[in-house]
């Protein structure tokens, strides 16, 4: 008899640790659509609602129903649109790998960066200037940018391919900071964001610190203004964030703001614990790494890191 029972109970192991190895090859294998690779190039339709083009790169192999989303930087200001043109092809060409490694098409914006800052703001980080922006091509480059995302979904769907209306967005420095307060405006489309030395500062998901009012882009304070909705805080409490900075990194693009430089810190390596501080108060998914001897630069390691963070999420 206890023969018996002893060969039952190994079978049932047995059986279990079978069943527990089916569901989780289930998990981790993604279905795989075959299709044609390309790049396209898609004009400005102001009637779709976009006044800028976009590139479209679609892999062979497409294991995401998500969008990958990287916005231009250029760098610099120019009035000469070629030049923001010609760094979107190159930043499709430098991303390519990675929308084939994600298995996820990639969109690229193509938005100026106009010698004007008064008539446009930084548009590249999505400022404060750029969302109140009056003239209508540079206006809210952020819902430009979600027409541009839309079209791309239907575009896709006419291959049938099935594509999400959440996203997938990376970005360092002026990208990073774009991808930041992308999200922090439209928490409810981004499916999970890998943001790279966003300027200093990332956006916090509060609208004061320490008795502090913080106003866009320090915080959300005055969102609702310059939008014209709350800011959601669950639906961005609940996507994935992974944050990461060079603890050499002095690149800052809110040098003056008396707000962080009086109540936060003066540099963005001070800065960056109290920004992971306020994120961890309400309760947000992220992760802020600091990376050792780096600069304002994308290492190897921060490559890996980031592109393992997006096929988790993928």
């Amino acid at each position: 008899m206890f023969i018996y029972r002893k060969k039952m109970l190994i079978e049932l192991i047995c059986i279990i640790f079978l069943l527990i190895l089916t569901g989780c090859s289930s998990i981790t294998t993604p279905s795989i659509t075959t299709t044609e690779e390309t790049l396209e190039k898609f004009e400005a339709d102001s009637e779709k609602g976009f006044h800028w083009p976009y590139y479209l790169y679609v892999p062979s192999a497409i294991e995401s129903s998500h969008i990958l989303v990287i916005t231009n930087n250029t760098g610099y200001t120019s009035d000469d649109f070629s030049i923001h043109d010609q760094a979107a092809q190159l930043l499709v060409d430098w991303k390519k790998s990675l929308a084939k490694f994600l298995g996820c098409p990639l969109l690229v914006p193509v938005f100026p960066r106009p010698y004007n800052y008064q008539e446009a703001g930084y548009t590249h980080a999505l400022d404060e200037v750029s969302l109140a922006a009056t003239p209508v091509i540079y206006s809210r480059l952020d819902l430009q940018l979600i027409a541009m995302i839309d079209d791309a979904i239907n575009r896709l769907d006419e291959r049938e391919i099935d594509i999400e209306e959440t996203i997938l967005m990376w970005g360092f420095s002026a990208s990073g900071m774009f991808a930041n307060r992308f999200t922090a405006i439209h928490p409810e489309r981004v499916k999970a964001a890998a943001i790279g030395a966003p300027g200093g500062w990332p956006t916090a998901p509060v609208a004061e610190y320490k008795g502090v009012e913080l106003d866009y882009p320090i915080g959300i304070a005055d969102l609702f203004q310059l939008v014209g909705y709350s800011f959601d805080v669950e639906s961005f409490k609940n996507t994935p964030l992974y944050f990461y900075l060079g603890d050499q990194d002095k690149n800052d693009a809110l040098p003056h703001n008396v707000t962080l430089n009086t109540y936060i810190g003066t540099t963005p390596v001070s800065r960056w614990p109290i920004a992971e501080e306020i994120y961890n108060s309400v309760d947000c998914n992220c992760e802020f790494v600091l990376y050792s001897g780096v600069g304002h630069e994308i290492t190897d390691q921060m490559v890996e890191d980031v592109n393992n963070f997006l096929l988790q999420h993928r």
